[in-house]
């Protein structure tokens, strides 16, 4: 009997620090994570006392960010959209990947920008797309940025709508087992649409790096209190890849500070999975105003 306890808590004990933790990926990811892309960098010629840090979603590019980028430059802002790790921008260049984009290696280079924002303005503010705007929300809980806003950010990768189909629920419930076998894969199906621009590569299923972003927004979920920042959350109340039920989760438990927010009904849409609202063409306008109105009352 003794033996078969000892082999049971074995087993959770390896259970655990595969499938529960991602310090497994952290050490197999050590001294890895290249910078396969440029940044966009907006800097006027005499520095604003203001600077927005942008980041962009899962398997995009900084481009996706550039109309926007643009019109804040416009407004007076300096803007830096940072290139993140181990994403490149064609199946061609997935050679050159070493760890995958995972949640950590991201969050560093977030931490890094923000940082030097920090030091050298005296307004900053982040925001972003999809997991780049749970980022944001995670960079906020952390440092005295003045706001923050979000595009279809997810604060919970499980919900009901993962249950069609049943195996992304139930590869999200054995990701870590699966991203340890078998990090990233190629499928033959493609989730872009023609009203949509999408920047970077589709059709890559990255186990190992999901895997780090379910127990990263584990970990964020207890942070939202600390969030003092004003804050902006747009959604889709059709998005199929981040149900719209993380936006009320956000409304519920950014308890300490002003926030509101912003949901688009997209039922007419019968083409795109309703999630890359920024790059949409139809969308993307009032997108835009939203989150320039917002900032322009709360940094005038």
């Amino acid at each position: 009997m003794l033996i078969i306890g000892a082999i049971l808590l074995f087993c959770a004990l390896l259970w655990i620090t595969i499938n529960e933790s991602d310090t497994w990926v952290r050490l197999l990811s050590k001294n890895k994570g290249n910078i396969l892309i440029s940044p966009l960098i907006l800097r006027h010629s005499q520095k604003s006392n203001k600077a927005i840090l942008l980041l962009h979603e899962f398997s995009g590019l900084p481009r996706s960010f550039e109309e926007l980028a643009n019109k804040l430059y416009a407004e007076g802002w300096d803007v830096f959209v940072p290139a993140l790790p181990e994403t490149v921008e064609s199946k061609d260049d997935l050679f050159r990947i070493t760890s995958g984009p995972l949640y950590p290696l991201w969050y560093e280079t977030a931490k890094r920008s923000i940082e030097q924002l920090l030091r050298e303005y005296e307004h900053v503010a982040v925001g972003g797309s999809s997991i780049g705007g749970s980022i944001a929300l995670d960079i906020s809980s952390r440092y005295p940025v003045k706001a923050v806003f979000t595009i279809a950010a997810p604060i919970s990768l499980f919900g009901w709508h993962y249950f069609r189909p049943f195996s992304r629920n139930l590869m999200l419930f054995f990701s870590g087992w699966v991203g340890l076998f078998r990090p990233w894969w190629q499928t033959s199906s493609s989730s872009s649409s023609s009203l949509e621009k999408r920047y970077g590569i589709d059709g890559v299923i990255w186990a190992r790096a999901i895997h780090t972003q379910k127990i990263a927004l584990r970990r964020l979920r207890k942070r939202l209190s600390s969030i003092v920042s004003p804050c902006l959350i747009i959604h889709a109340q059709n998005d199929r890849t981040v149900n719209v039920s993380n936006a009320f989760f956000l409304l519920r438990h950014l308890a300490h500070t002003s926030r509101e927010c912003h949901i688009f009904d997209m039922t007419w849409d019968k083409e795109s999975r309703h999630h890359l609202l920024l790059n949409h063409s139809i969308t993307s306008p009032a997108v835009q105003a939203c989150i320039l109105h917002f900032l322009k009352r709360t940094i005038p």
